[in-house]
């Protein structure tokens, strides 16, 4: 898909990302060019709002799930009796599978349990986005954002993660 204005406009980019895009000559480039510029120039977040509104509803629920995988390792060095995390990973890997009305049940509450008992930490704010990711595409949207970016963060603490989980979402876009 080609990134155009009138598509920036219906999914209300904000005034500077419009004017940083047209200024860069941006709009009318290949999503996946468009993507990887952004990074280059800095803009990942900017990135990451583009990514996770072109990815379909199983490939957000894939990169939440990559998102947060990739923390899950800091999560349990620091909770190694939680298993929560890990569960409700496994609860949207199995969504992703086989989209049933009972792996969403399950889903859904392997993030009630989850949600009900602890607050926001990186690996909560991705395996969040995991689970929640098979019930809501809207929702999984910014959730899976959110995801990277709390991944990223605790995980190196600079924009190296955060460009290789936009890379990786920027693949699944090319697979199509």
């Amino acid at each position: 898909m080609r990134v155009t204005k009138n598509w920036l406009v219906k999914h209300n980019a904000c005034s500077d990302g419009m004017s940083f895009v047209t200024e860069h000559k941006l709009i009318g480039t290949d999503e996946c060019y468009f993507i990887r510029q952004l990074v280059k120039l800095d803009k990942h977040d900017w990135a990451l709002w583009l990514l996770v509104r072109r990815l379909d509803r199983k490939d957000r629920i894939r990169f939440a799930v990559y998102c947060a995988k990739d923390v899950s390792p800091i999560y349990e060095a620091e909770y190694p009796n939680d298993d929560r995390p890990r569960k409700a990973i496994e609860a949207a890997e199995t969504c992703m599978k086989s989209n049933t009305k009972k792996n969403r049940d399950a889903a859904r509450a392997a993030d009630a349990a989850r949600v009900a008992s602890w607050a926001a930490d990186a690996a909560w704010a991705a395996a969040d986005a995991a689970a929640r990711a098979a019930a809501s595409a809207a929702w999984a949207a910014a959730r899976a954002a959110d995801a990277a970016w709390v991944a990223a963060d605790v995980a190196s603490n600079d924009q190296s993660a955060m460009s290789r989980y936009i890379e990786y979402g920027v693949g699944l876009l090319e697979d199509k």
